[in-house]
């Protein structure tokens, strides 16, 4: 059973959560930070939680954030089927059977953000600052005017990547086993010069966690 939590910011945007008994919390232990009620939303999944406390936790306006503790550590995303949008709307992530839904951007911030197996249909822009594990599964762009950015190679390469809106690969570099281009879709060729991405907002409302 999730057990969920709620606080409001501080002055200066600064939130902190601690009626709970983090004794009950591993290391592998998935909890969901979202925005709850405002007009924009924010999500941050995390994993990673070590000791009595952690600190400097993301949350960006319309961005699904994947955020481990230690660089070393990985994040599942289907860990986190137990709470999503079906749980509460302001969630920006939907786990489904047979695909995942990122109803915003994607932001992989720290540590290995591990796909699922299925599809993972991506709404807004992917970007990825550490470690991206395909897990053999398919990525869908469905957006239009989305960019696709970060580490996208090695280990961080794309399994089967669908361009099924319009999307622009910022890198100078990225790789797949498959790319598929639906009809009507187009996806411009790496840019030599990468455009700079716009940094997402800081989000300085009411927090909630899972």
């Amino acid at each position: 059973t999730p057990s969920i939590h709620s606080t409001t910011t501080e002055s200066g945007g600064v939130w902190s959560i601690s009626d709970f008994d983090d004794t009950l919390i591993s290391s592998t232990t998935p909890m969901v930070i979202w925005l709850d009620g405002d007009a924009d939303d924010a999500t941050t999944m995390m994993v990673g939680y070590v000791g009595n406390s952690v600190s400097s936790i993301p949350l960006y306006y319309n961005y699904v954030i994947s955020h481990t503790v230690g660089s070393n550590d990985a994040l599942g995303i289907t860990d986190f089927d137990f709470y999503d949008s079906s749980s509460d709307a302001d969630i920006l992530y939907t786990i489904g059977i047979s695909t995942t839904t990122i109803a915003s951007n994607i932001l992989i911030n720290k540590g290995t953000f591990v796909a699922p197996t299925t599809t993972m249909d991506v709404q807004g822009d992917f970007e990825n600052n550490s470690t991206f594990d395909a897990n053999s599964g398919k990525v869908v762009m469905s957006g239009t005017d989305k960019n696709i950015d970060g580490v996208l190679t090695g280990s961080s390469a794309f399994y089967q990547l669908t361009i099924a809106g319009s999307s622009t690969i910022v890198t100078s570099s990225a790789s797949t086993t498959d790319l598929i281009i639906d009809i009507g879709s187009s996806s411009p060729p790496p840019l030599t010069s990468p455009s700079p991405v716009i940094s997402p907002t800081t989000v300085h409302t009411t927090p909630t966690v899972v």
